[in-house]
């Protein structure tokens, strides 16, 4: 991002989790069906991806 800030993702095999670090926060997912679920607030790793990067970049940003 321009503003030199950083969204780290990565996977942890042994847990079976992915991981998302965001200035907000430290987030884990385990896979449900055919979604990663945030272990913590039930949401979907693109839906708090989507709202890291927006407030991140201050501009919206979408993957999908």
């Amino acid at each position: 991002m321009e503003n030199g800030s950083k969204i780290i993702i990565n996977r942890q095999e042994p847990l079976h989790q992915v991981w998302l670090a965001t200035k907000q926060g430290g987030y884990h997912f385990d896979l449900k069906g055919d979604e990663w679920i945030c272990d913590r607030s039930g949401e979907t790793f693109w839906d708090l991806l989507e709202q890291a990067a927006t407030q991140q970049a201050g501009e919206k940003v979408s993957f999908r």
